[in-house]
């Protein structure tokens, strides 16, 4: 008789017990996943308003003309050092706006050899995604106290937005 009851216990145990216990942990589990994936939606909602904001920022500290003169001075400042050119004069940007695209020519002045500033204005032009350089001319100065001569070069670089 407590052979029969403990089987029947064992039996009752494999059939029905131990189903609720993984239904059980089942349901606990997904409950868990769904709470997860509120969280998760939450956050996703959180990182984009925070994206669209900050690309509004950047967006409009991008498209400026102070930053992109900035952004080519430093690229200039760096090609220039390399080349052993100096730069005489960054002028301010002229900005213009032709069917919703604004175009932006910046002046600059180079002191140097020739060999020197050409390669520091093709730098400029085809390693910076600046723009292209639309006029560049070469002067031939004379320093009357110092009594030697020197070249420099004009250049305007035209950026589109």
């Amino acid at each position: 008789m407590i052979i029969g009851v403990i089987l029947l216990l064992i039996i009752a145990y494999f059939l029905a017990i131990q189903k609720t216990i993984d239904l059980a942990q089942s349901y606990e589990n997904l409950l868990n996943n769904k709470r997860n994936t509120e969280e998760y939606a939450i956050r996703k909602v959180q990182l984009e308003a925070r994206k669209d904001s900050l690309q509004a920022i950047l967006g409009g500290f991008k498209s400026s003309s102070v930053y992109l003169q900035n952004k080519l001075l430093v690229k200039l400042d760096e090609y220039s050092r390399a080349n052993k050119v100096k730069i005489i004069a960054i002028e301010e940007p002229f900005k213009f706006e032709i069917n919703e695209v604004v175009v932006n020519y910046f002046r600059f002045t180079l002191e140097g050899d020739y060999a020197s500033m050409a390669k520091t204005l093709h730098q400029i032009e085809t390693g910076s995604n600046f723009g292209e350089i639309v006029s560049l001319q070469f002067k031939k100065e004379k320093d009357k106290r110092k009594k030697y001569e020197y070249l420099q070069a004009q250049a305007i670089l035209k950026t589109s937005l």
